[in-house]
């Protein structure tokens, strides 16, 4: 990737502000850990139930996050209790994807074993609707009403971005 233009040769008028200018900053941070590292910030995605039905969130959130600089593992489905799993719940922060049918179904019991798996942060790709009054529900939500730069921004801090 091209590297960014440092600040000081930038010529911005006063007063106006680009829309992208906090994704692009959310980006440089990315870059910054890639740099130090070697690899992209990464979240784990939990798609629960076949493709045809997880799909949508998993976009969704793979898009999201992409554009914070915030790359994803995406294991495919996968099911409690297999090592497929286990494997996908070895990241700090994962985020469940799948439909509100099996978020109803199923949703608490993953949240449950993620849980148990010592993953730091679990969040859900939709509403939360399908865990009102839920002993073991998801930290928090991502859906189209979030303000994006912001959780991006918390989530780069979480992995250390």
């Amino acid at each position: 990737a091209e590297a960014p233009l440092a600040p000081e040769l930038r010529n911005e008028p006063a007063g106006v502000r680009r829309w992208a200018a906090e994704f692009e900053a959310l980006r440089n941070r990315s870059d910054a850990f890639l740099e130090a590292k070697g690899e992209r910030p990464t979240i784990g995605l939990i798609p629960v139930g076949p493709l045809s039905r997880h799909n949508i969130r998993t976009g969704f959130t793979t898009n999201l996050l992409a554009s914070g600089g915030i790359a994803v593992s995406n294991p495919g489905e996968v099911v409690p209790g297999t090592p497929e799993f286990e494997a996908a719940a070895a990241t700090d922060i994962v985020v469940i994807c799948g439909t509100d049918q099996e978020y109803a179904a199923t949703g608490e019991s993953v949240v449950e074993k993620l849980r148990e798996a010592g993953v730091k942060q679990i969040l859900l790709a939709g509403a939360p609707t399908s865990f009102e009054n839920a002993q073991h529900s998801p930290d928090g939500y991502l859906t189209m009403k979030i303000d994006a730069a912001s959780t991006l921004s918390t989530l780069l801090d979480g992995l250390g971005a």
